[in-house]
């Protein structure tokens, strides 16, 4: 009997005890439901039968806010704009966090864990977002994407400040997963790419007329270098058919022998 008993005892002991993990810290809850001031390190094994212990995270926690619509410059509106904002929260401040902020500031994760401050810090991050993207031009907003994060990063920590939050949330990282253009603009953009490329190609075609124009100008101004040029011309494709570079030639009417051409 009293083998059971003391078995029954470990049993009770195991299954009774919550270890706060790696990352986190814990929290005690009474039967009155009230929270104690105290916070459990982490690492620590804290008995559960009586009144509960909670885990929460603190260390490395990734907010990704989608979606978002922000305009940029000349009033465009983005498709979409994703972040991920990793921060991390003051083990000293958590506790204080849970009881003072409303549940609305907070997360919860897969594991039904609050994720402390987590959707107020989607909230500035988005109002971050929607202020600094709006100086960028569209179609060269990736091109400045690690700027504007910096900037997102900044602004978010002047938030931070002013609410009095800084010595209890700390931003780590702010990484733009998405930046893309309206499809409005992107279909402009290639438009314009089109445009663009069907002006060079007629401005070349128009270069080209005007040389030739320029040389049959030149020609008729002296009679004197038509011979001449035929001559070279001839004296070329004489080289080229010996170098065993030309395989078909056109024969001119006057044409005799390599090199010799009989006037007319």
């Amino acid at each position: 009997m009293k083998k059971i008993l003391l078995a029954m005892m470990a049993v009770v002991a195991i299954t009774g005890c919550t270890r706060i993990p790696e990352g986190s810290i814990g929290y005690r809850t009474n039967f009155d439901t009230t929270v104690e001031d105290k916070y459990l390190p982490m690492g620590s094994i804290n008995q559960t039968i009586i009144g509960d212990a909670g885990i929460l995270p603190v260390r490395e926690i990734a907010a990704d806010i989608k979606g978002m619509q922000p305009q940029v410059s000349g009033n465009t509106t983005m498709k979409t704009v994703d972040l991920t904002v990793t921060y991390s929260i003051n083990p000293e401040m958590a506790i204080t966090l849970l009881k003072k902020k409303s549940a609305g500031f907070h997360g919860v994760d897969s594991d039904k864990r609050t994720l402390l401050m987590y959707d107020y810090i989607a909230l500035i991050a988005k109002n971050a977002t929607f202020k600094v993207v709006r100086d960028y031009e569209p179609l060269l907003i990736n091109d400045a994407r690690a700027e504007i994060e910096v900037k997102i990063a900044a602004m978010m920590r002047e938030t931070l400040a002013k609410d009095k939050l800084d010595t209890a949330i700390i931003i780590s990282q702010v990484l733009a997963r998405d930046l893309i253009p309206s499809d409005a603009v992107k279909t402009s953009s290639e438009a314009l790419v089109r445009a663009q490329n069907e002006k060079i190609r007629k401005q070349v075609e128009l270069d080209t007329a005007k040389l030739e124009a320029e040389r049959i100008s030149t020609l008729n101004a002296n009679p004197q270098a038509i011979p001449y040029m035929l001559a070279q011309a001839q004296v070329t494709t004489a080289n080229a058919i010996a170098a065993g570079k030309v395989n078909t030639i056109i024969v001119p009417h006057n044409f005799t022998s390599l090199g010799n051409n009989v006037a007319k």
